[in-house]
């Protein structure tokens, strides 16, 4: 660096190379300034990276909810549905235990908030 030459202010070490009695020894304006974090600052920071963490956890369960196959397969399609305008009822070959359904109904309709 020349004598007359200016620091850069990129330069970590420009300021301890300015002479004490050059017109630059003193004057931070070409000093980098450092960034300062306030409480709010960081705060703010946490809460939107919390934000982000919790959007990305939802895709992703989402995502996996929808790629697992469904438990059971379906009893109505599109024959079962063109059967039933024909037909007006749907027949299933499963045997169905009037007791139980009748026990279900009642379990259903003793809930409170049916009144």
């Amino acid at each position: 660096m020349g004598e007359g030459a200016l620091p850069n202010p990129l330069d970590a070490g420009a300021l301890s190379r300015v002479a004490p009695g050059s017109p630059d020894h003193g004057n931070l304006a070409h000093a980098p300034v450092p960034e300062q974090r306030t409480p709010v600052s960081v705060l703010a920071s946490l809460f939107w990276g919390g934000l982000a963490i919790l959007v990305i956890g939802g895709a992703l369960r989402i995502r996996a909810r929808l790629r697992e196959p469904l438990g059971r397969q379906w009893l109505v399609d599109d024959d079962t549905i063109r059967a039933i305008e024909v037909i007006g009822r749907l027949e299933v070959d499963d045997e169905l235990d009037p007791a139980e359904i009748e026990e279900e109904e009642r379990r259903f309709l003793e809930e409170d908030g049916w009144e």
